[in-house]
């Protein structure tokens, strides 16, 4: 009987850390593709790069997801110059993916 006890806790401890782990990569995605989306509306709605940075610094609180914004998704957008916010969510998965690598990368 504390056998059973014993490994029901086990299992109820690894639940808890596999759900965890879970829930943090969602979050983390969910912040970079609404952070992402936002900035592509911010460049569509206006073309000074000064005024979006300074939105960015005003609006994000994370160090690693300013720097994300500024220095790699806002040129990528800048590149193509018929960049819409669907542009955005037709290619939304492998954009994702790179902000989280960025986000999750050590420096």
């Amino acid at each position: 009987m504390k056998n059973k006890i014993f490994i029901g806790y086990i299992f109820l401890l690894f639940s808890f850390f596999v759900s965890t782990a879970t829930y943090a990569k969602t979050e983390l995605e969910s912040l970079c593709e609404t952070s992402m989306a936002h900035v592509s509306m911010l460049h569509t709605n206006n073309k000074n790069i000064f005024k979006i940075k300074r939105e960015i610094n005003k609006e994000y609180k994370g160090v690693k997801l300013k720097r994300f914004l500024k220095n790699e998704w806002l040129p990528e957008i800048r590149k193509d110059k018929a960049f819409t916010p669907n542009n955005f969510y037709v290619k939304k998965n492998e954009y994702i993916r790179k902000c989280v690598q960025s986000m999750r990368a050590k420096k």
